[in-house]
């Protein structure tokens, strides 16, 4: 989902034939303020360690990625708000 907000972003800032997503991460805090920025690129770690933790790990919750799934849809309303 963070790659959909970082792609409407795109969409409105005409940067989307950049293929790398972190870069654009990177921008977002340009763009949508530093407390939106850090927000998403927290999401986008821990979202990113549930996806490749090793068979030694403990997992995500599903608590867990409920609540990084509500926080994730909370920016992306931000970013659609246009929110500074």
């Amino acid at each position: 989902m963070i790659k959909i907000a970082v792609t409407r972003m795109d969409e409105v800032l005409g940067t989307h034939r950049a293929r790398a997503q972190r870069p654009k991460l990177l921008l977002l805090t340009h763009y949508a303020g530093p407390e939106v920025g850090q927000w998403a690129a927290y999401l986008w770690s821990v979202l990113s360690r549930a996806g490749h933790h090793h068979c030694y790990e403990l997992g995500v919750t599903a608590a867990e990625l409920t609540r990084y799934r509500t926080e994730l849809l909370e920016i992306i309303a931000l970013l659609d708000a246009g929110v500074d």
